[in-house]
Order: structure tokens, then sequence, then C-alpha cells
């Protein structure tokens, strides 16, 4: 969430280059930014569940350029939207007050 788990800087922390990185990954089946999708939807997930911070917020904490890329990627992910999300997490059933943000 810091901007600084780009393939690049994973690499180097890992003591190889970028290609490397991604033939060992490749050997176990996945890919830099398969595991990347896996953690931000995972964060994603806890932030709209743990906390009231409204959609865009928790857009820009996992990087996205816009509100409707994360909205998009998410409902790749869990086949509904991040409000809808929210809504059947908090058990309610309620619309959700942080809907446009």
């Amino acid at each position: 969430m810091t901007g600084e788990a780009d393939r690049e800087a994973v690499a180097r922390e890992m003591g190889m280059g970028p290609r490397t990185l991604a033939r060992h990954l490749a050997r176990s089946g996945t890919s830099f930014e398969a595991i990347k999708d896996e953690v931000r939807f995972a964060i994603a997930r806890e932030l709209l569940t743990l906390t009231r911070l409204p959609v865009g917020r928790i857009a820009e904490a996992l990087s996205y350029s816009a509100n409707s890329a994360f909205d998009h990627a998410f409902r790749r992910w869990a086949d509904m939207a991040p409000t809808d999300f929210r809504r059947a997490a908090s058990g309610t059933g309620q619309p959700d007050r942080d809907r446009g943000a």
C-alpha cells in the first residue's frame, strides 16, 4: 500500500532481476500481477468490512488511478461492486452511506 511493491523493487529485495522473479513465479504457476491482485483483493475486503472508509479512499490506498478502475477490478474478483460487498458484509442490507464517495 506504500507504492513500493512494484515488480522491480520486489525482485531487487529478493536479490534477483525482474525476469528471474517472473520465471520463478511462472514455475510455481502464478505471476507477480496475480499475487498483487490477490493481496489487493484481501486488503480491499478487510477495509470494506472493518472500516467506514469511503470506497474512493480505499481505491486510493490500493494505488488505483481512478475509482472506476478499482470498481472494475473488485467486480472481477467478487462478482459484485465494492459497495454491495460492504452492504452484504455488514449484514444490514441497508444502502451504504459511502456509496457516492
